[in-house]
């Protein structure tokens, strides 16, 4: 009879002690949030994004800008995150992502109205060869110190 009560005991004990802790780290939570929230409030849609994606927002507010809707896009970029972040906030445009320019040489880029590289990595010019003379040069982008260029077809 004594085990029996024991075994109540140390079940009761473990529960009451998980909800003491749940309750304590729920109101650790609720303080830690007051801080934190204090930080965003009162910040424009554009100042959150800008917070989060830093440069790559910029680019893609430049973007949205300066490109037409439902384009076709070559991203040259070695950073992932801005292609698929562009993506999202461009979504009516289809757009292919290439990790280096010399990697244009195998696309048919008949269909492309526009090539964004970012951040320069090096000139396009050595890698396009002929097809340069198929391009003009419409923006030099300046979003916080990384400068884009963005190459529009001639039509």
């Amino acid at each position: 009879m004594n085990l029996k009560k024991y075994i109540y005991l140390c079940f009761f004990a473990c529960i009451g002690l998980w909800f003491l802790l749940s309750i304590a780290r729920t109101a650790f939570d609720f303080v830690r949030i007051i801080p934190e929230e204090k930080e965003w409030h009162g910040l424009s849609y554009d100042q959150e994004r800008f917070k989060l994606f830093g440069n790559d927002y910029a680019l893609i507010k430049l973007m949205k800008k300066y490109i037409a809707n439902k384009s076709y896009i070559i991203f040259i970029s070695k950073d992932g995150e801005a292609f698929y972040l562009s993506r999202y906030y461009l979504y009516p445009s289809n757009m292919l992502f290439v990790q280096s320019p010399i990697d244009l040489r195998n696309i048919n880029t008949k269909k492309y109205s526009t090539i964004v590289e970012y951040p320069n990595i090096v000139s396009l010019k050595p890698y396009l060869g002929a097809l340069v003379n198929n391009y003009s040069i419409a923006y030099r982008l300046q979003a916080k110190g990384n400068s884009k260029e963005i190459l529009r077809l001639k039509k």
